[in-house]
């Protein structure tokens, strides 16, 4: 069982890791994308009975993550709050303050507040994207960024189906590699999975309890 799987992209190496995050090794940063912080309140407020709980797993998670991987910068591929759900934003700031990274959030489509709201939180600073040579960070890609760039995105949540002998079947998380293209897992817990088709070129690498394991897609049967 592995906690890290090596990644090549553009003559750069990544190393996902077992928590969801991607490090990157040349630029010594972490990345992590769609944490959707308040989703439970939000749901709550919608009839569905959810705790805070899970977010608040999520932010232990997170810290240990800074604390065991130690980077120059933490990059959130955006949706770090769902939408106009702030929730108990106590913890985040802590563990953003005790760390030596400078914090950047690339906005997605649910970073609706303004731009003070996330400086006030301790976030250096927030970038519609952010390209380094010819490597794009991105919440959502459009065709031409993929076309122009080698991108690293999140927003899709993606997820790949388990099956099992019988009719049993699991979806889990995964990182999706596609040429010129990495999608993060979603961070948060909160959030549904999209079940993902790749194609035999791809590579798939689910992230299960505590380790990571890589589905050959060039081997599995359509």
């Amino acid at each position: 069982m592995s906690q890290t799987v090596s990644i090549s992209l553009h003559s750069q190496v990544f190393s996902a890791l077992a928590q969801k995050a991607l490090y990157w090794v040349e630029q010594k940063s972490l990345l992590i994308s769609d944490l959707h912080l308040g989703r439970a309140a939000h749901l709550r407020r919608n009839g569905i009975a959810m705790t805070d709980l899970a977010h608040a797993d999520d932010l232990i998670i997170l810290n240990d993550l800074v604390q065991r991987h130690p980077a120059e910068k933490v990059f959130i591929l955006g949706d770090l709050f769902h939408s106009r759900t702030l929730g108990d934003v106590n913890e985040l700031k802590k563990i953003i303050s005790n760390s030596n990274a400078q914090w950047i959030l690339i906005k997605g489509n649910h970073d609706v507040f303004n731009v003070e709201t996330y400086l006030n939180l301790g976030f250096h600073s927030v970038h519609p994207f952010w390209q380094l040579n010819h490597i794009k960070l991105i919440h959502e890609p459009s065709p031409e960024d993929l076309i122009e760039h080698c991108c690293i995105s999140g927003h899709l949540h993606p997820g790949y189906r388990l099956k099992g002998k019988g009719r049993q079947s699991l979806k889990v998380p995964c990182f999706w590699i596609r040429k010129n293209h990495i999608l993060l897992p979603a961070f948060g817990e909160t959030t549904g999975l999209l079940s993902i088709k790749p194609s035999k070129m791809d590579q798939i690498i689910l992230c299960l309890p505590n380790h990571l394991e890589v589905i050959e897609t060039n081997k599995r049967k359509d």
